[in-house]
Order: C-alpha cells, then sequence, then structure tokens
C-alpha cells in the first residue's frame, strides 16, 4: 500500500510505442471515474478531470501521426512516469477494505496527490506545444490542463479531517478502557460508506494482512497501531453491525441470514485450542480466547498474549457476550452442537505463533 514503483520508459522507446503507452495509462485513469472514493474526493476528481483533457491531446497526436521532436519525447516520458505513480494511488484509494487505512493515511496521500500534480504541472509547462501540429482546440484543452494543474489546491478534505480526528477519539476511549458511544463511531462508519457487516468485514481481513505484513518486515513500526484499528474494527463488526439477535422483524431476519453467509467458521475457533469456542474472553490485547485455554496459558505463568506476542497489562478476562450469541446463533445454523464441537485434538502446529 501506498508504494509506487513507477519507472521512466527507456531511452531506446519508440514515440509511437510510448505516446500509446500514454494513451492507455490515462484511460485506465479515467475508468476511475466510476469508482467509490470514500476519503480524498476532490484530489481524485481533479485529476482525474486533468489527465482526462490530456488524453484527448495524445489520442490526436497519435492519429494525426505526428512525427515528435526528442523534446517533446522527453515531456511525454516524464508524464508516462507521472501517470504510473496516479494509477497506483487511486487503486490503492479504491482498494477494497482499506477504506479506513486511506482515511489514516489521508495527510500522506494528499501529499501524494499534489506531488504529483506538480509533476504534471511542470512536465507542460516545458511541453513545446508549438512544435506539435494539433488543432487549435486541443492545444486549448492543453493549457487548461497545465493552467489547472498549475493552481490546483490540493489538502486533506475537511470531512476526512473530522472523520479523523473521530476515530483517534474513539481510539483514545478504548486506551482508557472506556466504550465510545456506539452512534460516535458509526459517524465514521457513514463517512467510509462502511454499510454492513460485510463491508466491515473486508476492512478486518485487510487490516489483518496488514499486521502480519507488519511483524513478517523488519520495520514493524506500525504493527501496533495497525493492532489497534483491527481491534476497533472487530467492535464495529461485533456491536454495530450485529445483526443475529433474535428478532421478529423479517427485515432482521434477512439481514441475519446475509450476515451468516459471510461467516468463516475458522474465526470462531480459539487461537490456542483451534477448537470452537464455548466460552470467549478478551484479554487486555483485545483478543478472543475459549477462557478455558487462556486461564491455562495465565496459569502457566505467561503474561504475553498468545496470538500477538504484545505483553498484556492485566490478567483480567471479559466476556466477549457478543461473540457468544455469534457462535451459538451459527452452531444453531449449521446443526453443531458447540460444547462437543472439539471432542478431536487438533495438530498443534496450526496454532498461531505470536508475531
Amino acid at each position: 500500500m501506498l508504494k509506487f514503483p513507477a519507472v521512466h520508459p527507456c531511452e531506446a522507446i519508440s514515440s509511437e510505442t510510448l505516446l500509446n503507452s500514454l494513451i492507455n495509462l490515462s484511460q485506465n485513469i479515467c475508468n476511475y471515474q466510476s469508482k467509490l472514493f470514500s476519503t480524498q474526493r476532490k484530489n481524485a476528481r481533479q485529476t482525474i478531470r486533468q489527465i482526462g483533457l490530456l488524453l484527448l491531446f495524445f489520442e490526436e497526436t497519435r492519429d494525426l501521426r505526428l512525427a515528435l521532436t526528442d523534446s517533446v519525447v522527453l515531456c511525454f516520458s516524464e508524464l508516462h512516469h507521472a501517470f504510473q505513480k496516479v494509477q497506483f494511488l487511486l487503486e490503492d484509494c479504491t482498494r477494497e477494505g482499506a477504506k479506513l487505512w486511506i482515511l489514516i493515511k489521508c495527510q500522506v496521500v494528499s501529499t501524494q496527490f499534489r506531488a504529483l500534480i506538480r509533476a504534471i504541472a511542470t512536465a507542460l509547462d516545458v511541453l513545446p506545444l508549438g512544435l506539435i501540429d494539433v488543432g487549435v482546440e486541443v492545444k486549448e484543452l492543453v493549457e487548461l490542463a497545465g493552467k489547472q494543474a498549475r493552481y490546483a489546491k490540493v489538502e486533506v478534505d475537511p470531512e476526512d479531517e473530522r472523520a479523523l480526528q473521530q476515530v483517534f477519539s474513539v481510539l483514545d476511549h478504548f486506551e482508557k478502557g472506556i466504550e465510545p458511544d456506539s452512534s460516535f463511531m458509526k459517524r465514521v462508519l457513514d463517512h467510509l460508506e462502511i454499510r454492513n457487516w460485510n463491508d466491515c468485514n473486508k476492512e478486518i481481513k485487510f487490516l489483518e494482512e496488514q499486521v502480519d505484513f507488519q511483524y513478517s518486515d523488519c520495520d514493524g513500526r506500525e504493527a501496533p497501531f495497525l493492532s489497534s484499528l483491527l481491534g476497533l474494527m472487530n467492535y464495529c463488526r461485533g456491536v454495530i453491525f450485529e445483526t443475529w439477535n433474535h428478532r421478529s422483524n423479517k427485515s432482521d431476519a434477512r439481514h441475519s441470514i446475509e450476515a451468516l453467509t459471510c461467516i468463516n467458521a475458522e474465526d470462531f475457533r480459539c487461537p490456542i485450542s483451534l477448537e470452537l469456542m464455548t466460552d470467549p474472553v478478551t484479554v487486555s490485547t483485545g483478543q478472543t480466547y475459549d477462557r478455558s485455554s487462556i486461564q491455562r496459558w495465565l496459569k502457566a505463568g505467561n503474561m504475553t498474549c498468545p496470538k500477538t506476542g504484545e505483553r498484556m497489562t492485566s490478567p483480567e478476562l471479559v466476556p466477549n457476550t457478543t461473540l457468544r450469541k455469534l457462535i451459538n446463533q451459527f452452531c444453531t445454523d449449521v446443526g453443531v452442537c458447540a460444547s462437543s464441537s472439539g471432542g478431536q485434538s487438533r495438530d498443534i502446529a496450526r496454532t498461531i505463533s505470536p508475531g
């Protein structure tokens, strides 16, 4: 995420190949107009609009089969390099499950948009447009794109900034052991267009991947913060998007069926025993285990979290009643008795190791 491995076109490339590649890049970028941007809406929209103007210029230059001078090819090469990075950036901003993470990184993302728009403006400033025999209207579009890029106001959207502060406020509540007002976090989820249990689950899966990557990387400085965000989204999934309570309302029943189709039974297994949890409890690191398993772990004198390797600040075990309801509902629907589901022992090598 947020890495932009763009390369400059080699010097020996033909101008025709370079131009065709520029057109393909521009078309790919313009296709992001139909994508959902939960954050960075204004910055993404104006970047796509400017590149859309240049696409018309590139297409006419190709259709007229114009001979390009070295100075024109050099400018096109710089634009090609910037467009690659723009495409990577837009891909990250619309990546499934990454809405919360892009919000957290909103300042970095805005800075990257600003740098790329400035790079496009610089390339257009030195482009010898007079040496390219395209129509007057097309030249005016290029000049317009250059002017927009030069004076573009690229900054963090105030709504994104407000949502970001709300996230940090909720995390601060959790840090102090205070359960936040769920409606407060719901406003953030609405801003990010995380509308249902399934959307929230995608965010969790993405964050889990990032945590695993951080722990496997030699520089895992962001891993603890990612773990905090993961705990936050687990809270949202269990508290805000909990839809499995027995209700007489038919609409709620439909939501329950939809949610159960998304469930992964592996999420209900204790990370220590790998058996279905019958009495799930949450420890101070935010991880959940079956009570009997974590009690044996603590009784052996261990004060580190078995799953993350973090030191537990307290031996207190908090009952996870929401998860217990989900497990009971799941067992009812699939015809399994939770209390006797773990009769056979499992290969301990499958147990998740710290980090």
